[in-house]
C-alpha cells in the first residue's frame, strides 16, 4: 500500500491539473461580467481536473498533450488503448511510472483489496480453499475462482505468503505446450512424427522451437504474437470484431501455417 501511495503522489505531481471541455458550445442569453459572458457570443466552457492515476482517459490525455503521443491501438469504443504493454513500449519515463502503478494496483487487488482477494478468502484453518471448474474455459481448460490462485503474482512478496506445514514442501508445476502436443498426436499419421520432434526437441535459442518455426512459416516478426494465431487455429476461434481485411490476413496466415506443418 505504501508503494502504491508513493507512486500515486509521483504521478499527481508529474501530471498535475489540466483543463477539459465542460459540455458543448455555450451561447449566453445575457451578459455576465463576473463570468466574462457576452450575450450571443458562443464560447466553450472548461473545467479543471486533478490527475487520477487510475483513469486510463486521464493518462491518454496527459501523454497526448504533454508529449505528443499518437496512439496506434484503440479499444472497441474508439479510445486509445492504455495498458501495461502499450505504455511499456513508450520511451517516456512518465509512461513507465504509469506501468509501475498498474502493476502495484493489480497486485494489491489480487492480494488484499479485491472482493475475492487472496487474504479475504483465507478461512479459519489458515488455508485458502479455491474453486475450480475443470472445463470452465471456452477452450476446455480449467478455470479458477474464489480466488484465482492460478494468476497469483510472481512478485516474491506475494509468493512468500504461501507456506506449507513443517516437514512439507510446496511444489509448482507448469505444463508445457499441452495443445501443441495434442496437435502433434493427430498430425503424426500424416507427417511421420515431424511435428512431434519439433514440439519435443525444438530449441528456442537455436530458432528450432515451434513458436519460432511458426513465425518463420507465416512471415511474422519475432515480436509479433504468433501464439495468438496458434490458439485461434487450435481452438477454432474467430473474433467477432475482425474486419474483412483482418479475416483475409488470418486466412492467408492460417494456410501458410497449415502448409508448414504438412497436416
Amino acid at each position: 500500500m505504501k508503494q502504491k501511495l508513493t507512486v500515486e503522489d509521483e504521478l499527481r505531481v508529474t501530471f498535475g491539473e489540466f483543463d477539459v471541455p465542460n459540455g458543448g458550445p455555450f451561447t449566453p442569453k445575457r451578459d455576465n461580467k463576473k463570468l466574462g459572458y457576452i450575450k450571443g457570443k458562443t464560447i466553450q466552457r472548461y473545467k479543471t481536473l486533478e490527475f487520477n492515476p487510475g483513469s486510463r482517459d486521464h493518462i491518454a490525455n496527459r501523454l497526448t498533450a504533454m508529449f505528443g503521443w499518437v496512439p496506434d491501438e484503440f479499444t472497441p469504443n474508439g479510445k486509445p488503448k492504455v495498458d501495461e504493454d502499450t505504455l511499456g513500449s513508450l520511451v517516456y519515463p512518465e509512461a513507465k511510472l504509469c506501468v509501475k502503478y498498474f502493476k502495484v494496483n493489480k497486485m494489491l487487488g489480487q492480494v488484499s483489496e479485491g472482493k475475492t482477494s487472496q487474504l479475504k478468502m483465507v478461512r479459519k484453518d489458515g488455508r485458502i480453499h479455491g474453486r475450480v471448474t475443470t472445463n470452465g474455459a471456452v477452450t476446455g481448460r480449467m478455470t479458477h475462482s474464489s480466488p484465482n490462485v492460478s494468476q497469483t503474482d510472481k512478485d516474491k512478496r506475494v509468493r512468500s505468503l504461501y507456506i506449507v506445514p513443517e516437514g512439507k514442501k510446496l511444489v509448482g508445476v507448469d505444463a508445457d505446450g499441452l495443445e501443441l502436443r495434442c496437435l502433434a498426436h493427430y498430425l503424426a499419421r500424416y507427417d511421420k512424427g515431424a511435428y512431434t520432434k519439433v514440439v519435443l526437441k525444438g530449441d528456442k535459442k537455436k530458432g528450432t522451437d515451434m513458436h519460432t518455426r511458426t513465425q518463420q512459416s507465416i512471415g511474422m516478426q519475432p515480436r509479433q504474437r504468433e501464439d495468438v494465431l496458434l490458439c485461434v487455429g487450435l481452438w477454432c476461434r474467430r473474433p467477432a470484431t475482425w474486419d474483412a481485411h483482418a479475416r483475409r490476413l488470418a486466412r492467408r496466415e492460417t494456410r501458410s501455417f497449415q502448409r508448414s506443418v504438412r497436416g
